[in-house]
Parts: C-alpha cells; sequence; structure tokens
C-alpha cells in the first residue's frame, strides 16, 4: 500500500520534475515552446507545493506557488495524484 502524500510528492518532484531535464535533451521540445512565458502552480493540501515556468524554451521548478500564472489547488493529494495517472481534471483557482 502506497501513501498518497508520499506518492504527491514523488509525482510532483520525480515525475513533473523531470520536464526540464526532458526539455533540454529535446530541441524539438523547445521549438514548441517558443518564447512565450507561463507558470504552473500545484498546491497540495498538506502536501507538496511548486511552480514550473517555462520561458524562452526552458523550464525550471521551484518550490512554492507565490509566482504562478495559473493555480491548480488539490484539496487532497489522492486529487494531485488522480491529475497524474488522469482521472482527475483540476479546476484553476488563478489565471483562468
Amino acid at each position: 500500500m502506497t501513501d498518497a502524500t508520499t506518492l504527491a510528492y514523488i509525482n510532483l518532484y520525480g515525475i513533473l520534475g523531470a520536464i526540464p531535464a526532458m526539455l533540454e535533451l529535446s530541441p524539438e521540445a523547445r521549438k514548441i515552446l517558443g518564447k512565450s512565458a507561463c507558470s504552473i502552480g500545484f498546491a497540495v493540501k498538506d502536501g507538496p507545493s511548486a511552480t514550473l515556468s517555462f520561458a524562452g524554451g526552458r523550464c525550471i521548478l521551484k518550490e512554492g506557488v507565490d509566482d504562478c500564472t495559473v493555480k491548480l489547488p488539490f484539496g487532497t493529494a489522492e486529487k494531485f495524484n488522480g491529475l497524474i495517472d488522469g482521472t482527475v481534471t483540476p479546476v484553476p483557482a488563478k489565471g483562468f
């Protein structure tokens, strides 16, 4: 049995956290991003929170959701994990 909060940390920092490295390895992905800027904040109640920031064909993951363009809050770790496995559609609290 997996603890939902632990899995949320793994999903945010391990799975989504791999996106910056993947962009570094893929020139095609950087072209898709182009020059535009956007940031998506993921905030899990009693769990992890971080922001993926995309700008100039690059991406970084940083702690917290203070400077995000779009904020996706999750009331439980299970709901965030559902986003990752494709069973939950989040409702933005900012940037919609």
